[in-house]
């Protein structure tokens, strides 16, 4: 699998590239605030036809450059290049940082892109999953990633629901995913994270805390976070995508491809569990096959994972997996993905609400 590292690149032409509906005119100037100044300068500086030709290895005739999706974007903004070769028409994703400062200042304190980078310089290759392929790396500052176009089937939203034998697919490339093998100095570890989002957690967290068992479970976590740590620590400790669910999923047929690793860390298997489980079956789904697909990923393991302590990291992990639909309600970024997502959470922390207060407040 090719890490995506860059080699000799050609001096850019003199093509001008359009950006219909960015702002971004015929001369490669962009009107502020449409796209960050840093995708401003890539597409209109270095993205031309002879430097993409360089970098496919084949001409490329023409290309034109459209954004995808750049309201709804988690972290970073997309973008679509077109162009065209002696073979006919193709399309590659452009990932550049994010235009909008907050989502741009979230990315940078979780480090997200130099972690993306990471992933297609360092693990990519090391891991027997499928993602896409990275025909450049550039890390930050200037953080740009030129990908494989997975096309339609990629990032389907959860209301479309999964069938349970993409779901059993699923938790089998999960099992391959955290076999990955890999020298662990210098790769990010849990802790980070935490400590990032510690302080913002209360706050962030308090529309999700209802006057109910689940409520009072986030509120008594989101208070204490680093308190809890330890329990996630004290876990093997795996490549974990860390948002893994039906919207980072390409699914054709029997195969797989993960896609989105700017929240990947060392981490323990539950929370890929958890926000795959949760966030990407309905409530009736999941509580029908969550014993099944656990025991499925622990069959597709090299990991000897005994049952009852990987039911425990999957619970813990749904604790985590609270950040993400609270930070999209706070921001009002698809609202409505965010609403199902709250709403699956709580869910199934109320099903699981015993052994919370059994286990996890005795223990804190």
């Amino acid at each position: 699998m090719d890490s995506g590292e860059p080699g000799p690149v050609a001096q850019p032409d003199a093509a001008k590239v359009t950006m219909p509906g960015t702002g971004l005119d015929q001369a490669g100037h962009c009107h502020e605030g449409t796209i960050s100044r840093m995708a401003q300068s890539f597409i209109s500086s270095t993205l031309t036809p002879a430097w993409l030709g360089t970098r496919l290895g084949e001409p490329v005739n023409s290309l034109e450059v459209e954004p995808i999706n750049q309201q709804g974007g988690y972290l970073a903004d997309l973008y679509r290049v077109h162009y065209s070769t002696r073979g006919g028409e193709h399309t590659l994703v452009l990932k550049t940082e994010a235009a909008d400062p907050a989502r741009r200042n979230t990315a940078e304190r979780y480090q997200s892109y130099w972690k993306e980078s990471l992933f297609y310089r360092q693990v990519a290759g090391a891991t027997s999953i499928s993602v896409p392929h990275c025909y450049f790396n550039q890390p930050p500052p200037g953080f740009a990633l030129l990908l494989e176009d997975l096309g339609p089937a990629a990032g389907l939203e959860p209301a479309a629901g999964i069938s349970l034998d993409a779901a059993m697919l699923g938790v089998r490339t999960l099992g391959r995913l955290h076999d990955t093998k890999i020298d662990s100095a210098g790769l990010p570890g849990l802790e980070a994270a935490f400590r990032a989002a510690a302080n913002e957690l209360p706050e962030l967290c308090a529309p999700l805390m209802e006057d109910s068992r689940a409520g009072r479970i986030i509120r008594r976590y989101a208070g204490n976070s680093l308190d809890y740590l330890p329990r996630f620590t004290s876990q093997p400790q795996v490549v974990a995508h860390l948002d893994y669910r039906q919207s980072n999923l390409c699914f054709r047929q029997d195969h797989l491809t993960v896609f989105d690793w700017g929240e990947w860390y060392l981490a323990p298997a539950g929370l890929d569990l958890a926000h795959f489980l949760v966030f990407s079956l309905d409530p009736s789904q999941r509580r029908a096959c969550e014993t099944g697909l656990l025991t499925t990923y622990q069959q597709n393991s090299e990991r000897l994972y005994p049952a009852d302590a990987l039911l425990a990291s999957y619970r813990l992990g749904l604790l985590p997996a609270l950040y993400l639909p609270a930070m999209m309600l706070e921001r009002q970024q698809q609202p409505a993905l965010a609403g199902i997502m709250r709403d699956r959470l709580l869910t199934a922390i109320s099903d699981h609400a015993d052994w919370f207060e059994r286990e996890l407040w005795r223990a804190a």
